[in-house]
């Protein structure tokens, strides 16, 4: 009986009852009851790490909470490392570990960014606190992971992202419902304009401003009680982690913009230029086709297709002032 068994069936040390449901992502698995939220990553390779490494996997576990509950520590409670004991899985310290679990307050994810923007109610007060609380958390984040992520920051941002690209380009190919051949016509055009933008040849370590990267899109952003509150924001893949930071405002303005009008993403960007200086209007429209790219890709695989098609849509419309 190994770990998600054992919360399904109630036999977890500590968690007598059965979660009222559960949700499986390409990842993990998520155990809702209800006050508190418990995850498991799966143990299987996947298409970012191998999870059957029991060290990969610690690692990550590690890594994964640290990333959240810095951008969320009312929500990110503890990281538990338990073993099997006869029929039931007991706590014990890491050391004797032989699987983890992140343990979460349960928050009403209908509220999130995403939905409240297609129900008209997102406020430009809502739009002004997302902004700030990015930009500061990833400043913080910044500063206490530029150490573990050095030989990133050291890397010119081209390479990065063109590194970066070819990583998208498999998640497309990925993605149910998505074609290999639209998909190559995307990250093709956007690699070919990378290459033809100085921006981007200019950013090296030194005289250019980089941040660590958090997976902050709109459904994993909520408005509780008036206050922003961020959920499962770390990325996998680990070369995604440091980017030039008007990718991260561009990433939630970009659903702004699909779900809802430019004119309300205005606000966002607006706010952002309190911290940062925007970069020229054609480096962020490629940033918003390629935040729109993640997103309709992942539409895909969270079995929400008509969001994903308001994606593509805003991707084929755009695309063309890339070339």
């Amino acid at each position: 009986m190994n770990l998600m068994t054992a919360f399904q069936e109630g036999r977890v040390g500590g968690i007598s009852e059965k979660p009222e449901k559960t949700v499986e992502t390409l990842l993990s698995k998520l155990f809702f009851y209800p006050h508190k939220v418990y995850k498991i990553y799966k143990t299987e390779k996947n298409s970012f790490e191998d999870f059957s490494n029991f060290e990969t996997r610690k690692n990550f576990c590690l890594e994964d909470f640290s990333w959240n509950q810095e951008m969320s520590p009312s929500i990110y409670l503890a990281l538990r490392g338990v073993r099997k004991n006869g029929d039931q899985w007991v706590e014990t310290t890491f050391g004797n570990a032989e699987d983890f679990f992140i343990e979460m307050n349960r928050v009403d994810d209908g509220q999130s960014v995403s939905n409240r923007l297609l129900a008209g109610e997102i406020t430009d007060k809502n739009l002004v606190q997302i902004a700030t609380l990015l930009t500061q958390k990833h400043k913080s984040l910044t500063q206490k992971k530029r150490e573990s992520l050095k030989d990133l920051f050291q890397r010119n941002w081209k390479d990065i992202i063109l590194e970066t690209s070819e990583a998208e380009r498999h998640y497309g190919y990925a993605a149910p419902n998505i074609s290999n051949e639209w998909t190559d016509k995307i990250v093709d055009t956007w690699k070919n304009f990378i290459k033809k933008q100085s921006y981007f040849a200019s950013s090296v370590s030194g005289n250019f401003h980089m941040q660590v990267a958090t997976d902050n899109h709109a459904k994993n952003i909520l408005i509780l009680n008036g206050e922003v509150v961020l959920l499962d924001v770390f990325l996998p893949k680990r070369i995604w982690r440091v980017v030039d930071p008007a990718v991260s405002i561009a990433r939630i303005a970009t659903d702004v913009i699909v779900l809802a009008n430019r004119q309300k993403a205005s606000v966002l960007y607006k706010t952002y230029c309190n911290f940062f200086p925007l970069p020229p209007p054609e480096i962020l429209t490629f940033y918003e086709i390629y935040s729109a790219f993640i997103l309709a890709a992942y539409c895909q695989f969270i079995k929400e297709p008509h969001l994903s098609e308001k994606y593509r849509v805003f991707i084929d419309e755009n695309l063309p002032k890339l070339a």
